[in-house]
């Protein structure tokens, strides 16, 4: 991304620099993709040591599979609206948004410097995610407190095989997505310029439909005053895309690469 100077190209110079950007965007993704269906754990790996102690609900590297899955398969569907060539222009920043979101769980859970620290995350995030659940269920009317007590119940019991947590209160709400970005950010060195927090912030605006944001990454075509009272049809820009999809790309290679180097032998150490 740095290869270009974005603020003195002419529209069409920045549509063809937007396009080539992304094309070397996807063929990382095309490498991260490829690298998930060749991940192996091996059996004396830390994630296999992660898994031992997350087995009694749901292993470790289960749910990070399930989150890189997600993430990849956000960053494939914007690909796949680019190669059309009739980009919506609002939508793939709600996929980006998610990508971010999901490849920086996969690093977050994994940044704790002891095996308890991941294992109180994991516990922590498994709640949170029950109570989001939870609020969903009881708005539809379909509610099941049995599922939850069964889940805390789980979760109380793989917290308190861990010593050095067992103290610890997982119902505290786990940090905000925002915190979290900020963590993952010390850790994840961008090359484009835009950080993760920042890319997931302006994706945001552009989901929420904030035209201050949809203004600067948009492109805008002028059209006749009609009674709706438009005067620009809206346009999607190639190399806004490339800029948000920048980090989006660096966060799912730094959660891949986290992920395989945690999933590599470790010599001396008993297999789990």
């Amino acid at each position: 991304m740095a290869d270009f100077d974005w603020d003195n190209l002419t529209q069409e110079d920045r549509h063809r620099a937007g396009q080539f950007a992304l094309e070397r965007i996807f063929f990382r993704l095309a490498e991260n993709e490829e690298a998930l269906q060749n991940w192996r754990l091996h059996a004396t790996s830390r994630l296999a040591e992660d898994n031992a102690a997350t087995a009694l609900y749901r292993s470790m590297s289960e749910e990070i599979h399930y989150l890189l899955s997600s993430a990849a398969d956000h960053l494939a569907t914007v690909r796949a609206l680019v190669h059309t060539g009739d980009i919506p222009p609002f939508a793939p920043y709600t996929l980006l948004r998610s990508a971010i979101e999901s490849s920086a769980l996969v690093i977050w859970l994994q940044n704790g410097g002891s095996l308890d620290k991941r294992v109180f995350r994991y516990i922590q995030m498994q709640w949170t995610l029950r109570l989001n659940v939870n609020t969903y269920t009881t708005s539809a009317g379909t509610h099941t407190q049995e599922i939850t007590d069964l889940l805390n119940a789980l979760l109380t019991d793989m917290k308190n095989a861990r010593g050095g947590i067992r103290q610890k209160n997982f119902e505290v709400p786990m940090p905000s997505i925002t915190d979290i970005l900020i963590e993952v950010d010390r850790k994840v060195v961008v090359t484009g310029g835009l950080n993760g927090l920042a890319a997931w912030r302006a994706c945001s605006g552009v989901t929420h439909g904030n035209h201050h944001f949809t203004h600067g990454l948009l492109d805008e075509q002028p059209m006749p005053q009609n009674d709706r009272g438009a005067v620009v049809r809206r346009l999607a820009s190639l190399a806004s895309l490339a800029l948000m999809s920048s980090p989006a790309i660096e966060y799912l290679e730094q959660a891949v690469n986290v992920t395989i180097g945690h999933s590599q032998p470790r010599p001396g150490r008993p297999a789990l």
